[in-house]
C-alpha cells in the first residue's frame, strides 16, 4: 500500500511540475517576444522614429540592478535568468538601433577614445560633457553603451558587496530595481505625447507587453515571489493600457 501511495504522488506531481516548467521557460523567453516586432519594424523602415531608445535604458538598467538583488536576496532561479535574456536581447536591439542611426547621420559624435589632435583641457571637459551627458543614451557608436553599461554594473556591484550586511539597502535596491522595470512603458507613452503620434511604434509590441506583464504578475503571485515583484507587475499594466488608450487616441478607427 504505501507503495502504490508513493507512486500515486508521483503521478499527481509530474502534470504540475511539468506545467509549472512550461510556465517558467514561458516567462523566461517570453518576456524579448514583444521586441521583435519592433525590431522588424526598424530594419524595415530603416529608422528609429517613433520607438524611444529609453526603454532599453529602463530595461538593461532593472535587470542588472535585479541580479544584483539575487546575491544579497536570492530568489526563483527563472526570474534571474528572465535577467540574464532581456539584457542580451535589449543589446541585439540596441546594436541596431546604433548602427541604423550612424548611418543616418552625416556626422558621428567623436569617439571618447580618439586622439588625434591635441585638445585643451577645457576642449576636453567640453567634449566630455557632450558626449555623457548632452548626447547621454544617444550615442553613435555601440562601444559607449557598452561602456556605461559596464560602468554601471561595476558600480552597483561594488555599492552592493559593500552594503551587502544591511536591509534597508537591500529592500533599496530590490525597489529600484523593481520600480525602474515598472516604468517601462513611461519613455514609450512620453514618445508619443511628444510626437502626438504612435507611427513607428509597434502596437503588436504594445499589445504583447500588456499580455505577458499579465501573464508575468500572475507568475510573480504563483512563485511567492517579493512583494516588490506584483507591484512592479501592476504598475507596468496600468502603463501598458496607457499606452493603447493613446494608440485609440491618435489612431482612432485605423487603430481596429
Amino acid at each position: 500500500m504505501s507503495y502504490v501511495d508513493e507512486t500515486d504522488k508521483v503521478v499527481t506531481h509530474e502534470p504540475s511540475q511539468m506545467i509549472h516548467s512550461i510556465f517558467s521557460l514561458l516567462y523566461i523567453f517570453g518576456g524579448v517576444v514583444p521586441y521583435i516586432p519592433q525590431l522588424i519594424e526598424i530594419r524595415k523602415s530603416q529608422s528609429v522614429k517613433g520607438f524611444s531608445t529609453h526603454v532599453c535604458l529602463v530595461l538593461l538598467l532593472s535587470n542588472i540592478l535585479r541580479i544584483c538583488f539575487w546575491f544579497v536576496q536570492p530568489f526563483s532561479s527563472s526570474l534571474l535568468s528572465q535577467s540574464f535574456v532581456m539584457i542580451i536581447a535589449m543589446l541585439v536591439l540596441m546594436k541596431t538601433i546604433t548602427k541604423i542611426s550612424r548611418m543616418k547621420r552625416s556626422t558621428s559624435i567623436p569617439s571618447i577614445i580618439s586622439t588625434k589632435k591635441l585638445e585643451t583641457e577645457d576642449q576636453s571637459i567640453k567634449r566630455f560633457k557632450r558626449i555623457w551627458f548632452e548626447n547621454f543614451w544617444k550615442w553613435t557608436h555601440f562601444r559607449h553603451y557598452l561602456l556605461f553599461l559596464w560602468l554601471f554594473t561595476l558600480t552597483t556591484g561594488l555599492c552592493t558587496y559593500i552594503f551587502s550586511f544591511s536591509q534597508v539597502y537591500i529592500q533599496l535596491l530590490g525597489f529600484s530595481a523593481l520600480f525602474i522595470e515598472a516604468m517601462l512603458g513611461a519613455p514609450q507613452f512620453l514618445e508619443n505625447y511628444k510626437n502626438k503620434s504612435v507611427v513607428g511604434m509597434s502596437i503588436a509590441m504594445v499589445l504583447m507587453w500588456t499580455s505577458g506583464d499579465i501573464f508575468k504578475t500572475i507568475f510573480f503571485i504563483s512563485e511567492k515571489a517579493p512583494l516588490q515583484f506584483p507591484i512592479c507587475g501592476l504598475l507596468q499594466i496600468g502603463l501598458d493600457l496607457a499606452i493603447l488608450l493613446q494608440c485609440l487616441y491618435y489612431k482612432g478607427e485605423r487603430f481596429m
